[in-house]
């Protein structure tokens, strides 16, 4: 039920932001949830409901977190491109302690990357 709600707000938020331009480039980073379920594609099918255009690259590997993406550094390099209207994030597991804080701290460390290059930040969560 969750992952269903976030899903439909997800892509709602995307395609109402993208009304206007009608062309929309997306980074997304996460995790095997992402690639496993094909969460661009899925979008992307969406999308070219309401005629949005959407070009996409995805970083997504096994067991990342957020963290392991900034260390690795290819989040990094392609936000600072500043081709990405969004760059939209999933973590692993928050309902540790640990995993909040890694959410929390990684995500104010992408939010100021994202706005330093002209990019929306995007949380997908399940």
């Amino acid at each position: 039920m969750y992952r269903k709600l976030t899903f439909f707000l997800l892509i709602c938020f995307i395609t109402f932001s993208a009304f206007a331009q009608k062309r929309v480039n997306i980074l997304y980073v996460g995790n095997s949830l992402t690639y496993y379920n094909n969460l661009p594609e899925l979008v992307n099918r969406i999308a070219k409901c309401d005629s949005v255009e959407i070009t996409y690259r995805m970083l997504a590997f096994p067991n990342y977190a957020l963290e392991d993406h900034l260390n690795e550094g290819h989040v990094i390099t392609e936000t600072k491109t500043g081709v990405y209207d969004f760059v939209v994030v999933q973590q692993g597991p928050s309902s540790s302690q640990v995993g909040r804080s890694m959410l929390v701290n990684d995500g104010l460390t992408l939010a100021k990357l994202c706005t330093e290059n002209k990019s929306r930040l995007a949380f997908y969560t399940v």
